[in-house]
């Protein structure tokens, strides 16, 4: 529930990561959502939601403190200058206009780094697009949190079109003396907030304590196996893989794909995989006939892929609680079902808790590294990726935004170093695979594009379960 949801005033060890890391460009961590509208909604109902929000939705009414020193986390405290229209615009779109001017502009806001000094979010609403339809396109930095969370906060924005969702009317702002206090005072703040906590930290370190006494074996496999996951993540061999997709930069070109979501999950079920495996062997396909294009077949290319480590503990809690899976992901002449039972494997191998609990440890060896010095490391693996690819469940229900309905839902997700980030997004029995594309890597996205759309063709079978390129498919009207 959205009322459950919890948000830390610290930034946990991934989230700060994502903030630090991006001080290279080619590794910003912003993401973006598109909401494709039936209609425009009236802009004083437009904003009225958003207002209600922010009184929900913490996140978008802080701005991120730095801690001197570099010992703990940063901290999300009130923007005592926030307004929102710092972060809701409006556009007209010209005559005529179909999706690609909105994969364009999102395309514009996302090379474009935050102010640092504000809340991490920009939307803004584009109206006049053909049929009569608009798209809001909303602007996330990454370390207010993951795929999850989003989705999450997405849920307490969007209203069901059974009538208004109960929100709750703006909370008070907090005085401005709390955000005034300074660098000394909120160091000795997380000073004392640890010694408040050492208490059960002390306990958690007994508890490990004792059972490593008890099952000496086992622990010390479990931290020899994360030891190796976490120089594994550092020294991971060269890359990237592709013979074309090599050059890197910090621009964006979006594209995305519709696909029929049941028709998707079958394929996977049918060789005993899941949607996000039919969609992993669809992006293999896809590439490999890419590369084949242009006569440099590959057999595999280096994969990253987000893994949820959530619990029932954490799962309302607005953050990063996930890691990152490195895999070969085959692109070579294959038969669907040994493409799809190939990921399966691939796949359960990464989600071991050694290999899950590798990324927050490297995360805090990030953060407790001098940045000039980490930074180098960190951005020569990741740009060693050839491709991310997540796969995200969106809202179960039917929503809408001040009265206009939700008709399609994408996510672009950060490239992060790689040549390509492929986002898919599950809403209603339709998925739209979102790619977010490195031009320097990808200078013809329009064939990559078509290599993709025959890839999930091969995957989907014949008949009407072909993907549709997303700006000609919500043209339609």
């Amino acid at each position: 529930m959205t009322d459950d949801l919890t948000f830390p005033d610290r930034m946990g060890p991934i989230d700060a990561m994502f903030w630090t890391l991006e001080r290279d460009r080619r590794l910003r961590s912003t993401a973006i959502a598109i909401s494709i509208l039936d209609r425009a909604p009236a802009r004083a109902d437009l904003r009225a939601v958003v207002e209600r929000a922010c009184g929900r939705i913490p996140r978008l009414r802080q701005r991120v403190i730095e801690i001197p020193g570099g010992i703990f986390t940063p901290v999300w405290r009130e923007d005592a200058d926030f307004s929102i229209e710092d972060h809701l615009s409006f556009v007209v779109a010209p005559t005529g206009s179909d999706w690609s001017f909105v994969l364009d502009l999102a395309a514009q806001m996302v090379t474009r780094a935050f102010d640092r000094d504000r809340p991490l979010w920009e939307f803004v609403l584009v109206e006049g697009l053909d049929g009569g339809q608009a798209a809001l396109v909303q602007k996330l930095h990454h370390s207010i949190g993951d795929g999850a969370a989003g989705v999450a906060l997405m849920e307490v924005l969007y209203e069901s079109p059974d009538g208004l969702r109960s929100i709750a009317p703006p909370l008070p702002a907090e005085t401005a003396g709390e955000e005034n206090r300074g660098p000394l005072d909120l160091l000795f703040e997380a000073t004392r907030e640890s010694i408040r906590t050492l208490p059960s930290s002390l306990a958690s370190s007994f508890d490990a304590l004792v059972a490593a006494v008890q099952r000496p074996a086992e622990t010390a496999r479990y931290a020899s196996d994360e030891f190796r996951a976490v120089t594994g993540i550092m020294v991971s061999g060269p890359g990237p893989w592709s013979p074309i997709m090599r050059a890197r930069s910090s621009r964006s070109v979006f594209a995305a794909l519709t696909l029929p979501e049941r028709a998707l999950r079958e394929a996977g079920e049918a060789h005993a995989g899941t949607l996000s495996d039919a969609f992993l062997a669809a992006l293999g396909a896809g590439l490999g006939r890419y590369h084949a294009r242009y006569e440099r077949p590959v057999d595999a290319l280096r994969a990253a892929i987000p893994i949820s480590v959530r619990n029932a503990t954490d799962g309302a809690t607005v953050g990063n609680r996930l890691s990152i899976g490195q895999f070969p992901l085959k692109c070579g002449t294959a038969a669907v079902g040994d493409r799809i039972r190939g990921i399966r494997t691939e796949v359960r191998a990464l989600k071991a808790p050694a290999s899950l609990a590798a990324f927050e440890a490297l995360a805090r060896l990030v953060n407790a590294s001098p940045t000039d010095l980490i930074l180098p490391l960190i951005l020569e693996e990741m740009l060693k990726n050839d491709i991310v690819a997540t796969s995200l469940p969106g809202p179960a229900a039917p929503l809408q935004l001040a009265g206009s309905r939700v008709e399609t839902l994408l996510a672009f997700g950060p490239t992060a170093g790689a040549a390509v980030n492929v986002t898919l997004m599950s809403h209603l029995g339709e998925a739209t695979a979102a790619f977010t594309i490195d031009p320097a890597a990808v200078p013809d996205p329009g064939a990559f594009l078509e290599s993709m759309e025959a890839g999930f063709a091969e995957i989907l079978g014949g008949g009407s379960n072909q993907p549709r390129d997303t700006r000609d498919a919500e043209a339609r009207g």
